[in-house]
């Protein structure tokens, strides 16, 4: 549509778009093809060249420094570059290059116009090499760039450089530190960083292989890896690990170039005290760990330097042993010093400082050391000089030193030390100065003095540390050789046969120190006592050196004169020749024996000569020696003389005689010592049995003569022997013996078997044998003993043991007699038929004893007693040993009746079984089990009753035996017991208790006993105690004595005074605490009494010497008979109190009636003293009542005129007296009389003429039929009425019904009546 109003054409808008870029494509197109053409002309030769040269020439102006590049391939599409073989020529001519770059690849960005950046992607660098160089002054070998510092990186138009990945693969760096100097090989350095913030770079970085070499150091070798920060300024390590021989470390630190050339490391090492011999500083052994804190700095302007402090718990150096060490140290270009603040050194304290000024040539070295209770056995312990025995001595000063490293001979300054002993327990305590001035290389003994426990050691002299030799002159002077010679550095295990244990005395000498060591010693000892040698005093001279003892003179003197001398000379070397000679006068046997080759079983006092000479691998030599007296093999002799030569190829044994009592055993022969072949004869001809050494033959009462004869050859591997044993005329007690065998053994020991046959004595028959070498045997042997009660006499057996019978068994012997299998035998007794003491013992099955070195072992023995119908098993084993160890187990049902055999006068039966183990020793058995007694029945000889039903449990334990429970029936009571006895006291300790209830005895003799008690037996320290209660309910005498009263207290007053069984330990050791009472149970009822009473006792002392306290006390009414008179007794006691002996105290009170007189008697006082007296009623003079004692009635004494001789009163007095003693006479023979015939009185008077003379006696017998009736028969010539029979009814206590027959006609009858109030 078109009009006026129609609007003009508007452009399109395509067009001005294609027109505003056409030209911008253009200038893509032409750039991209600008950079096509520009990377396709970069990747040609021709500009690769070009290239190279441009980047040669501009690195080179920029370093100053020569730039070689190999081969550079630059690429634009992508940006990236490509180098080989770049190095950077070091800053002096002809030095190897500051750095090498094997191959460089760069992968890169350029972007922004108005500020570019060059964002390097990716570098690697491959194989690179740095060599760094620190210089004197602080410099280093790294070129300055040109205009480095100057460059302002952010203005307009500056290209700015961005790492993102930074890889480097096999690279090395080399440092080298003139000054002190040091150098550094790091190879397979392998990094690989990332950019992190701005443009740093992080990542990690790992060195296979770093080589460190320090001055006079060898080269040390370690691993390195670790965290890296690369700034524009420098380096930033984190936990950096280093691993190398005897040390690792952890550290971390910064590296700055940019502003100030630095380095600053910290962190903290751990190293073994080895490191310091890995670099070779020292040669000395050293273990241990050091820690090390502290950093490692260097500056360009102040150099560098290590500072730090160290701790230790453990650094051993050559033996020396430093423990809890702290301290600091300080390394720079001058010197390396080290201060220690403290350390443990052996069991003291150690402080100081040591310094090397190492980068001097001579290398000055300084020790400053303080020591404070140093143990100085520990001390020379580390120098490997150990002593014997613990030495109590703590060296407390100071050591100075100071020297040049190279050269020993500038070594100076002082040693000053005191030792001092520190109260160690069992150690030999020494204290004095130790004092040394070292110059010159050599130390000079100031004072050198050692106090001990008995002894003193002095020396003085010098040593060159330089040329190793010296000498130092030494005295002791010992009080008591032990304490000094356990310190002597010698082997104790055996104990050296010359050093001394005791004794005392001097030694000195010289010790010389060199090439060799060489010392001569002066002894003068007295009382010297060592394993090997005892003597009185020693003196002498010797000299030792490596090679030997050069010479020896030393001269001993012993007890009772002995005298021992020995000289010559003796060398170390084998080959070598020496001479010794020996004499000795009486020296004990005992002192030479430890230094025999052989060990063999003699002793007694030597005399003779030895001379020795050859060398140590072929001696040669003789000796004649006498030992008189001797012991062979424990056999006591009068003499044993040898006389014998050896070579190296031959052993003569001249003569060998060993005198005895019983005769001489001869001996020669020869010793082939090439061969080991054995020639030797010995003979014993008549050897008399019944002297020493066959004396037990003797003692036994046999008597007789052996012959003993023999070979013995072979050789010392394969010995024969042929030998007989004769005996020859034996006898016992005198009279010839008959023995069922012939009196020959024989033994034939050839081609390795052994042949016996024969019999010992004609006693033991032997038969059998087998293989038999040193180191083997397999023997099997038949002993026969077909007449026990021969063998039982030949043995001093006799005939007391009743013995019959036969026995037969089997030995087998196995093992080796010197070899390592162990020797061994097997008896089998399998038949055995004994009699002994009338009872028959068998075998129920072969007894089996096996025997090896570890001791006895009872397989089986398995005994019975067929009539008692007893048996006992057995099993286990006997170690032998000083105390013979037992492992037994026993089992056994025997016979109570077994007991007859052992316990006179017993009669028993039952059973006892039991069940047991015994251990222990044979010495101090130890046993555990039980035994139970069970229907006992025991019954002694002079014991009037039976123990019936006896039954007992007894446990048996190791250290106790305990009779748990123990009853028996004894004369209507019972019995009950216990106790128990330990074992495991040094003296048993044991205690019994038994209980008797109601037990009726008639024991002893006489009596009758109802009694009751509860008594304990108590072991003490000094013997034993019996305590305890008896109670009797009964007691009652009724055996008439063979006297009156009287008489017994005439005899009792002719007993000596009771003393102590002080020699029978059983009666003074046992004490004794008893109580008995019996109240009311006392009746005596016989001849002299009829009596009732109370017992109150108390028994105190010992059963040897008992003291009994108490009273006796008799009840009033009862009867007694004095002088052959019966007494009313009105009161009886007897009292005893005397604590030294039984000593009673008699009160007595009596009365009787004579016609019409009532006569007392009074009895007072102790049996020693006591007081007789009689009173009549009414009165009557003395004379008178003992008339009427004697005759029955009153002396006359009319007509008597002045007593005088030949008065009438004289001559009553007279008949008194001579009627008292025919009435004791009387009385005598009516006791006697009485006892014969049974008879309960038996009573002669004697009867007077007008003239007093006794003309004639009255005889009265008296017999009781029955308890109340009792019969008098009286004979009297004086009276018309001769004869006289009364008979005594009692029909109740108080009336008596009296009949009387006088003559042939005369009766009478009488009934009495009495009653006491």
């Amino acid at each position: 549509m078109s009009g006026p109003d129609a609007s003009p054409p508007r452009p399109r808008p395509g067009r001005f778009r294609r027109w505003l870029l056409r030209p911008v494509a253009w200038l893509l197109a032409g750039l991209a093809l600008l950079i096509a053409l520009g990377n396709f002309f970069a990747r040609t030769e021709a500009a690769g060249e070009r290239i190279r040269t441009l980047a040669e020439r501009r690195l080179s102006l920029l370093l100053e420094r020569e730039i070689r590049i190999g081969t550079l391939s630059l690429s634009l599409l992508p940006l990236s570059l490509e180098a080989t073989g770049v190095a950077v020529a070091a800053g002096e001519p002809g030095g190897p290059a500051l750095a090498e770059v094997g191959r460089l690849e760069v992968e890169a960005d350029l972007t922004g116009l108005w500020r570019p950046t060059l964002t390097l992607r990716r570098v690697r660098i491959e194989r690179p090499v740095f060599r760094l160089a620190l210089l004197e002054g602080g410099e280093t070998n790294l070129p300055l760039p040109r205009g480095a510092g100057s460059r302002d990186d952010s203005s307009p138009g500056r290209l700015a450089l961005r790492v993102e990945g930074l890889e480097v693969v096999a690279g090395r760096f080399e440092l080298a530190e003139t000054t002190v100097p040091l150098t550094l090989h790091a190879a397979g350095v392998e990094a690989e960083l990332a950019a992190s913030r701005g443009s740093e770079l992080l990542g990690r970085v790992e060195v296979a292989a770093v080589e460190i070499v320090l001055p006079q150091a060898r080269p040390w070798q370690a691993r390195v890896a670790g965290r890296l920060r690369l700034r524009p300024d420098g380096l930033d390590l984190h936990e950096v690990e280093v691993a190398g021989e005897a040390l690792a470390a952890r550290l971390g630190g910064e590296v700055r170039w940019r502003e100030a050339d630095r380095v600053e490391l910290t962190g903290q090492v751990r190293t073994a005290a080895a490191f310091a011999r890995a670099l070779g500083y020292l040669d000395a052994p050293l273990d241990g760990e050091v820690v090390f804190d502290g950093g490692f700095h260097w500056a360009a302007a102040r150099g560098w330097g290590v500072e730090g402090s160290f701790t230790s718990p453990r650094v051993e150096l050559g033996g020396l042993l430093l423990t809890d060490a702290a301290g600091e140290v300080t390394v720079d270009a001058e010197a390396v010093a080290v201060r220690v603040r403290a350390a443990d050194l052996c069991d003291g304290t150690v402080a100081g400082s040591l310094r090397f000024d190492y980068p001097q040539t001579d290398t000055p070295t300084r020790i400053d050391l303080t020591l404070a209770g140093v143990e100085l056995e520990q001390l020379l312990a580390s120098r490997e000089i150990e002593l014997g025995a613990p030495l109590d001595a703590r060296l407390t000063g100071a050591v100075e030193l100071a020297w040049q490293l190279a050269d020993l001979r500038t070594l100076a300054g002082r040693i000053d030390l005191a030792a001092a002993p520190g109260g160690r327990p069992g150690a030999v305590a020494a204290a004095g100065p130790v004092t040394f001035t070292v110059a010159n290389g050599r130390l000079h003994s100031d004072r050198l003095a050692l106090a001990g426990d008995g002894f003193e050691l002095a020396a003085e002299g010098e040593y060159d540390v330089v040329t190793e030799r010296g000498g130092f002159d030494y005295l002791a002077v010992v009080e008591r050789l032990r304490p000094f010679t356990l310190l002597l550095p010698v082997e104790r295990e055996p104990a050296p046969l010359w050093l001394p244990v005791a004794g005392g005395g001097t030694i000195e000498g010289r010790l010389d120190l060199g090439a060799t060591v060489t010392s001569e010693l002066r002894l003068a000892l007295e009382a010297p006592r060592a394993p090997g040698f005892t003597a009185a005093r020693v003196d002498g001279t010797l000299q030792v050196t490596p090679d030997g003892i050069a010479w020896l003179e030393l001269a001993a003197e012993g007890a009772e004169g002995a005298t021992l001398r020995l000289s010559g000379q003796v060398s170390f070397a084998e080959e070598e020749p020496f001479s010794l000679a020996v004499t000795a006068a009486g020296w004990p046997y005992a002192g030479l024996a430890p230094w025999l080759p052989v060990e063999l079983p003699l002793d007694g006092p030597v005399s003779g000569e030895v001379a020795l000479s050859g060398s140590l691998e072929a001696p040669r030599g003789s000796a004649s020696v006498e030992l008189r007296p001797a012991l062979a093999a424990g056999l006591a002799a009068e003499a044993l003389t040898a006389s014998l030569a050896f070579t190296p190829e031959r052993l003569d044994l001249d003569r060998l005689v060993l005198t005895m009592p019983a005769g001489e055993l001869r001996a020669e022969g020869t010793l082939d010592l090439a061969t080991d072949a054995l020639a030797i004869r010995f003979e014993a001809p008549a050897l008399a049995l019944g002297s020493p050494p066959l004396d037990p033959f003797g003692d036994a009462g046999l008597h007789g003569g052996l012959d003993l004869q023999g070979r013995l050859t072979g050789t010392l591997d394969h010995p024969e022997l042929a030998a007989t044993l004769t005996a020859t005329a034996l006898s016992v007690g005198g009279e010839p013996l008959a023995v069922p065998l012939a009196p020959e053994l024989a033994l034939d020991w050839h081609d390795d078997r052994l042949a016996v046959s024969g019999a010992l004595c004609g006693l033991i028959g032997v038969s059998g044998g087998g293989p038999l070498t040193l180191d083997d045997a397999d023997l099997d042997l038949r002993l026969d003993v077909p007449d026990l009660p021969a063998l039982a006499a030949a043995l001093g057996g006799g005939d007391t043991l009743a013995l019959t019978g036969s026995a037969g068994a089997r030995l087998a012997v196995h093992g080796a007699l010197a070899g390592e299998a162990p020797l061994t035998a097997r008896l089998v007794a399998d038949r055995a038929a004994v009699g002994l003491a009338g009872r028959e013992l068998t075998l129920i099955e072969p007894a089996v004893v096996e025997l090896d070195a570890a001791g006895v072992r009872i397989v089986s023995l398995y005994l019975g007693e067929p009539a008692s119908d007893s048996e006992l098993f057995a099993t286990g084993t006997v170690t032998p040993g000083d105390e013979g160890r037992l492992d037994l187990r026993v089992q056994a049902r025997l016979a109570a009746a077994l007991l007859v055999d052992v316990v006179p006068g017993l009669t028993a039966s039952g059973d006892l079984e039991l069940l047991a183990a015994v251990r222990g020793t044979v010495e101090r058995p130890r046993l555990s089990g039980q035994a139970e007694l069970s229907g006992g029945r025991f019954r002694f000889r002079e014991f009037p009753h039976t123990f019936e039903r006896a039954r007992a449990m007894i446990l048996l334990d190791p250290d106790r035996i305990v009779i748990d429970s123990f009853t028996a029936e004894l004369a209507g009571g019972r019995l009950r017991g216990g106790g128990n006895v330990r074992l495991d006291t040094a003296e048993p300790e044991y205690s019994f208790q038994l209980a008797a209830e109601e037990v009726g005895l008639r024991y002893p003799p006489g009596w009758l006993l109802r009694t009751n008690a509860d008594l304990t037996l108590v072991s003490q320290p000094q013997g034993r105690t019996l305590r305890g209660t008896v109670t009797l309910a009964r007691a009652f005498y009724l055996r008439d004595f063979p006297a009156d009263l009287g008489q017994l207290l005439v005899r009792l007053l002719e007993r000596q005074r009771l003393e102590a069984a002080a020699t029978d330990e059983a009666l003074a050791g046992t004490a004794l605490q008893v109580t008995l009472s019996a109240p009311h149970a006392l009746r005596i009822r016989n001849n002299v009494a009829d009596l009732r009473g109370s017992a109150d006792l108390t028994v105190r002392g010992t059963l040897a010497q008992p003291a009994i306290f108490g009273r006796i006390e008799a009840e009033p009414g009862g009867k007694i008979v004095y002088a052959g008179t019966d007494y009313e007794l009105e009161r009886a006691r007897v009292t005893l109190a005397n604590p030294a002996r039984i000593e009673p105290v008699i009160d007595l009170d009596a009365r009787t009636r004579v016609e019409q007189y009532e006569l007392h008697l009074r009895l007072a006082g102790t049996l020693e003293r006591l007081d007789v007296s009689f009173t009549s009623d009414p009165p009557l003079p003395s004379l008178d009542v003992f008339g009427l004692l004697a005759v029955g009635e009153v002396l006359p004494t009319e007509g008597a005129g002045p007593v005088g001789p030949g008065s009438d009163a004289t001559q009553a007095s007279s008949f008194g007296a001579e009627a008292i003693l025919y009435n004791q006479a009387a009385a005598i023979v009516s006791s006697r009389v009485q006892g014969l015939f049974g008879l309960d009185k038996l009573r002669i008077d004697p009867l007077t003429t007008s003239r007093n003379v006794v003309s004639s006696a009255r005889v009265t017998v008296g017999k009781r039929l029955s308890r109340d009736v009792y019969v008098t028969y009286t004979l009297d010539p004086a009276s018309t009425e001769q004869q006289q029979v009364q008979l005594e009814w009692q029909i109740n206590p108080g009336l008596v019904l009296v009949l009387t027959q006088n003559g042939e006609e005369s009766y009478a009858a009488d009934l009495r009546w009495q009653r006491r109030f």
